[in-house]
C-alpha cells in the first residue's frame, strides 16, 4: 500500500466524519465516488463492477499509542482502454468503467489540523478523484475546510537521509534504541544529467557501483525501499520510503509476533510508520550533528578509498 498525506485545515469531529462517511455511498448508475470500509471484500476491484456491499460503518479506533483515527475507503471508477468504443456500441455503460479505490486514515491533530493518510501517489487520481472528493465530504462538515498535499510535520526533506541511511546500515548502528535498519533493498539514484540508477538486493557499500554512486557529487539518492525492525512491537516492517515521509507498505514482507491477518499487517504497519517510525528515522537523521559536520565527508571518504581500491 503506498501513501500520500494531505493536511485539512481545521480539522473536523471524527464522529461527525464517521457519520457523514455512513452517508456517501458510490453510485454506480452516474459513477460517483462514494465511501465503504477498508473491511469491505474488493476482490472485484480493476474489473468493471459496482462497489461491494459495505460490511459495517467506518471504523473509528483509538488506543494503541496513537491518535483517534478514522479509516475509511473511497469507491471511484476509471475509464477502461477504449472506453469510448465501448460506449458508441451501445453496450452496458458499466463495461467502459473499472472499479479503483484509495484506502484513508483520517487522524486528529493538534492546532487546528486533520492528517490524512491516503494509499495512493498516482496524481491524476489524486488531482481529479481523491482530493476533490475528500473536499466534497469534509465540506458537509465544515465549509471553510481546506484540503492540501502534504504535511510538514511528515516531511522528510533533504534526500540526504538516504545517504545517511546507507552509513548507517554500512556502520550497524541502530537507528534509534527502539528501531534498527536490518536491510537496504533497493535504492533508485540519479544525477545532474537526470541519469537515474536502480540498485537491488544487498543494496551495501560493498557493491563498487554503489561507491561510484556515493562519491558522485551530482548523484541524488531515493526514494529507498528499507526493511526495519521495530522492537516495541516485535515487528519487522518492509517499505519504501520517500522524501515527503510518505511511503509503500509491502505487507507481504512485514511480519508481526501476533498479528497473521494480512488486512491487519497493513493497518497496523501503516499506523507505526505514521506515528512512529519515520518520524524516528526523520528525528535521528536531523539530530544527528556529527554527520552534518563530518560523519558525511567521512563516509564519502572512506567510499572513495574503496573504490580507489577495488
Amino acid at each position: 500500500m503506498t501513501t500520500q498525506y494531505l493536511r485539512a485545515v481545521p480539522g473536523v469531529d471524527l464522529k461527525k466524519l464517521r457519520r457523514e462517511l455512513k452517508d456517501s455511498r458510490p453510485d454506480v448508475s452516474t459513477f460517483k465516488p462514494g465511501w465503504g470500509t477498508v473491511d469491505d471484500d474488493f476482490s472485484n476491484v480493476g474489473a468493471p463492477a459496482d462497489a461491494p456491499e459495505r460490511s459495517d460503518v467506518p471504523l473509528l479506533r483509538s488506543g494503541g499509542g496513537f491518535s483517534q483515527r478514522v479509516f475509511a475507503r473511497l469507491y471511484y471508477w476509471v475509464p477502461v482502454q477504449g472506453a469510448e468504443r465501448i460506449i458508441a456500441s451501445g453496450a452496458d455503460l458499466l463495461l467502459s468503467r473499472r472499479l479503483q479505490v484509495c484506502d484513508f486514515m483520517f487522524v486528529e491533530r493538534s492546532k487546528g489540523q486533520m492528517l490524512i493518510v491516503c494509499s495512493t501517489r498516482n496524481a491524476r487520481d489524486l488531482n481529479q478523484v481523491v482530493l476533490p472528493a475528500v473536499k466534497a465530504l469534509l465540506g458537509k462538515i465544515d465549509d471553510s475546510v481546506e484540503v492540501t498535499k502534504g504535511h510538514p510535520d511528515l516531511e522528510v526533506g533533504d534526500p540526504d537521509i538516504y545517504l545517511w541511511l546507507l552509513a548507517r546500515q554500512h556502520s550497524g548502528a541502530p537507528i534509534d534504541p527502539s528501531l534498527t535498519l536490518a536491510e537496504i533493498r533497493h535504492m533508485h539514484c540519479r544525477d545532474a544529467h537526470m541519469r537515474t540508477a536502480s540498485l537491488e538486493r544487498e543494496v551495501d557499500v560493498s557493491r563498487r557501483e554503489l561507491l561510484a554512486l556515493v562519491t558522485n557529487p551530482t548523484a541524488t539518492f531515493g526514494p529507498a525501499k528499507l526493511k526495519v525492525d521495530y522492537a516495541p512491537s516485535e515487528a519487522r516492517i518492509d517499505f519504501e520510503l520517500h522524501a515527503d515521509g510518505g511511503f509503500a507498505v509491502h505487507s507481504e514482507w512485514t511480519h508481526y509476533r501476533d498479528i497473521v491477518d494480512r488486512t491487519d499487517v497493513r493497518i497496523q504497519a501503516m499506523q507505526e510508520l505514521v506515528f512512529t517510525v519515520v518520524p524516528i528515522i526523520k528525528n535521528a537523521y536531523q539530530g544527528d550533528t556529527e554527520w552534518q559536520e563530518s560523519g558525511r565527508a567521512a563516509f564519502i571518504a572512506e567510499c572513495a578509498a574503496a573504490l580507489a581500491a577495488s
